[in-house]
């Protein structure tokens, strides 16, 4: 497969596994708050999140195997390859074995200080076990993924969380009539275990060297991979202090129940995110690969990339914060203000974030993460500092607005040392066509904010969505389409679609 047909297919299968992943947890969420409730719902959130944090006793593995597996592959020497999956495998295994067990008395604690109201202790404790496994299966997943990340298969990958959303999905719907609260989490476990297994399978089908288990432990390798992985151990304690401090200071100030609202309107914007930046990430192990050969050429990317993303950013956010409103009363049936607040926070901050995505996805894939760690530190210290300040005055919400605001502060500081270092201008990037796109996806957006405030009460949720989307695509229409980008991307589906459909 040429490189351009394996792009195109790594970006195709990137956005249906959004799509796919999407609907179906858009099903899940939705069941979950009609079968259990938004507290219990929360509870499982807040120690999923909690149980994240682990992910600094790993060293990064799974950022080291990417990196690594791409770099070997492309110097194709296949038997380092067989090296690194196995060596990064066995030491995320080894290191599992000793901290899993040794973070449940420390959860166990965090259980009795955080969960409120008090009265969902007793339930928080009794799938604290399941949320610990679920930690350490997944772990090995993403080393499992990163590693077919590294061949440049990603399709592979996208195949495999797709199928993965969908039997959370059936497992979830099987297992929570039967056992309830317990059920979601044994429905998790049993997901991730197989996955675990069906993604170690995909591995050894693109790297047919693999043993049916990993066994062989090289140290030289895992010298090299941890020097590498170090950079990620940063970028994990950084998140450490970011989601999951966020949802216990939500927990604290607002109750579990405003943890789980917090969680349905962050994944349905990271999945919304997702459809526009995930392409993106199917291009890492490409940089990786082509740094060793043509530097220039991975600028040429960069530029590209940052002006689709900008355009496709300026179009699509004042839609989403028009239809917060009607979106709450379709997923969860009435409009619910925590929900539609951390929903406008949070697509605001997050979609911003996606200007920093091609910088931050270029450092990762030449193996430099000093801006990306910087980020990272800036974005936790931010959101816990003012999380805090904004929590004691304003409760659960000031803590999603603080999350928020750190978002675009931590990420705009990779942009600006990107395009520093590589003398990239402004005025390269944005021009008057995105000025007039910027002006009328404002207007557009008004459109939608005073159209669905007198409607919202005469109309049904899906005609008035239907309604609001029409509108905003008649503001918008005559600038997107005479947009320079438009042209761009017509050009680059013509041929990619030719290169693809050559035998």
């Amino acid at each position: 497969m040429n490189e351009k047909r394996r792009i195109f297919l790594n970006a195709f299968m990137s956005f249906g596994q959004v799509i796919v992943s999407g609907v179906a947890f858009l099903f899940l969420y939705r069941y979950l708050l009609d079968s259990i409730g938004s507290e219990l719902a929360g509870v499982w959130a807040l120690l999923l999140a909690w149980t994240t944090s682990l992910s600094v006793s790993n060293f990064g593995m799974s950022g080291g195997a990417l990196k690594f597996v791409s770099r070997y592959r492309a110097l194709a020497e296949e038997r380092t390859v067989i090296r690194v999956v196995e060596t990064s495998i066995l030491s995320c295994g080894i290191i599992l074995v000793v901290v899993l067990p040794a973070s449940y008395p420390v959860f166990k604690k965090l259980v009795y200080l955080i969960v409120e109201p008090a009265e969902y202790i007793g339930d928080a404790l009794t799938v604290l076990p399941y949320a610990i496994i679920t930690f350490g299966l997944t772990s090995l997943s993403s080393v499992v993924n990163s590693c077919i990340d590294g061949t440049q298969r990603v399709y592979l990958r996208n195949i495999l969380v797709m199928v993965s959303a969908l039997l959370y999905l059936g497992l979830t719907l099987f297992l929570v009539p039967r056992a309830g609260f317990v059920g979601l989490a044994q429905a998790q476990v049993l997901q991730t275990s197989i996955t675990l297994v069906v993604g170690w399978i995909m591995l050894r089908s693109v790297i047919p060297g693999l043993p049916v288990l990993p066994f062989r432990w090289h140290t030289g390798t895992f010298r090299e991979i941890f020097a590498y992985s170090f950079n990620f151990q940063v970028i994990s304690v950084a998140q450490l202090l970011f989601q999951p401090v966020t949802k216990s200071l939500l927990s604290v100030f607002g109750g579990v129940g405003q943890v789980y609202y917090f969680e349905m309107a962050h994944k349905l914007t990271m999945q919304l995110r997702g459809m526009i930046v995930i392409a993106h990430q199917s291009i890492v192990p490409a940089i990786a690969h082509w740094h060793e050969k043509n530097q220039t050429y991975v600028q040429l990317v960069y530029r590209n990339a940052f002006r689709i993303l900008l355009v496709l950013v300026i179009a699509s956010l004042p839609l989403l914060i028009g239809l917060a409103p009607v979106i709450s009363h379709l997923w969860i049936g009435h409009y619910e203000n925590v929900f539609v607040l951390c929903f406008l926070f949070l697509v605001t901050g997050w979609f911003l974030n996606i200007l920093s995505n091609p910088a931050y996805f270029g450092y990762l894939g030449i193996g430099r993460l000093r801006w990306n760690i910087l980020g990272h530190l800036t974005i936790s210290t931010v959101s816990l500092g003012l999380g805090i300040l904004l929590g004691l005055n304003y409760g659960g919400p000031g803590v999603v607005l603080a999350y928020a605001i750190s978002i675009p502060i931590g990420s705009g500081i990779t942009l600006w040392a990107y395009h520093r270092e590589y003398a990239i201008r402004w005025g390269e990037l944005i021009g008057l066509p995105t000025l007039f796109l910027s002006f009328a996806g404002i207007g557009g957006g008004l459109v939608t904010f005073l159209l669905q405030r007198h409607l919202s009460n005469l109309l049904h949720p899906w005609f008035l969505i239907f309604l609001l989307l029409i509108s905003y695509a008649l503001v918008v229409a005559v600038p997107l389409w005479r947009h320079p980008v438009r042209k761009t991307l017509q050009g680059w589906a013509s041929e990619l679609t030719a290169t693809t459909l050559q035998p």
